[in-house]
């Protein structure tokens, strides 16, 4: 495990409000595991290289090459470099009363990784570093880190907002991709093919758009079908499954009836009843 640090004393500037307690580069191994119960500094750091992973509020996440991830002053701070290919990575350890609003600013405050920043990002990290470490007054340095850091939080969030914008636009694709085969008999696999993803990466982002799984708005899709072609058509029940390929009445009614409570049939009484003449 090799470390480059620098060290700054809090007493060296009387408490700035954008303050850096170290910062440094490290090349971890299978060992390295920082855990912090409170921690009384803000954390960023860049992931040249490898891979690790976060434990934040109970949710694990991983940082790969090119991440990354932020641990929030006041919080529990639990990280780890992965032993079969550990991290390489740029940080800081920041304080003061400008640094948390800073990141509440940008659309930060409960982000924990940024995931393909990519070189642009890492440049500015390297930047930061290379004045962190050059000789010269503590002040200095400070007001020039706090810019270096300003813009690398605007670089952030104009990253976070173009890669929600291109991943809102992909995920609506695949929504609209859904609807029109909710008529069909569409699998999961034959989405993922389509849209040449991952079952998981594709679930998530998904979920992380809508809030719920392409499956389950599938499902929930062809359940509002249903109940409209009940209402609203002349098709018997026999007819309503096979429109929406079902392998027979007898699943589609089991199905149904799991899913409102209601059986076809007394969907459609009930529907009647309460319509006006």
């Amino acid at each position: 495990m090799k470390e480059t640090i620098k060290v700054f004393s809090p007493a060296e500037t009387m408490s700035p409000p954008f303050g850096i307690q170290l910062a440094g580069t490290s090349y971890c191994d299978g060992s390295y595991h920082i855990v912090r119960e409170c921690s009384d500094w803000s954390v960023i750091e860049y992931v040249q290289s490898g891979e690790g992973t976060i434990l934040h509020n109970q949710r694990l996440y991983t940082a790969r090459q090119g991440d990354v991830y932020i641990l929030h002053a006041g919080c529990r701070h639990d990280y780890a470099s992965s032993a079969a290919n550990p991290w390489v990575k740029i940080w800081f350890n920041l304080y003061g009363e400008a640094v948390e609003p800073m990141l509440e600013g940008y659309g930060l405050k409960n982000t924990v990784v940024v995931p393909g920043c990519g070189e642009r990002i890492g440049h500015l990290f390297s930047k930061f570093q290379s004045v962190v470490f050059a000789q010269g007054d503590t002040g200095d340095i400070f007001t020039e880190g706090a810019l270096l850091f300003h813009q690398i939080l605007i670089a952030l969030h104009r990253h976070l907002t173009l890669s929600s914008s291109v991943k809102d636009q992909e995920m609506l694709q695949v929504k609209n991709y859904i609807d029109a085969h909710v008529d069909g008999n569409l699998s999961m696999e034959e989405l993922c093919a389509h849209f040449h993803a991952s079952r998981s990466a594709l679930f998530q982002q998904f979920k992380e758009v809508f809030a719920t799984t392409p499956y389950e708005y599938y499902l929930n899709q062809k359940l509002e079908s249903a109940k409209n072609l009940l209402i609203h058509s002349r098709l018997r029940i026999k007819e309503v499954s096979n429109t929406l390929c079902f392998s027979d009445q007898h699943y589609f009614s089991g199905w149904f009836k799991k899913r409102t409570g209601q059986s076809p049939r007394e969907f459609q009484k009930s529907c009647r009843e309460h319509s006006p003449m």
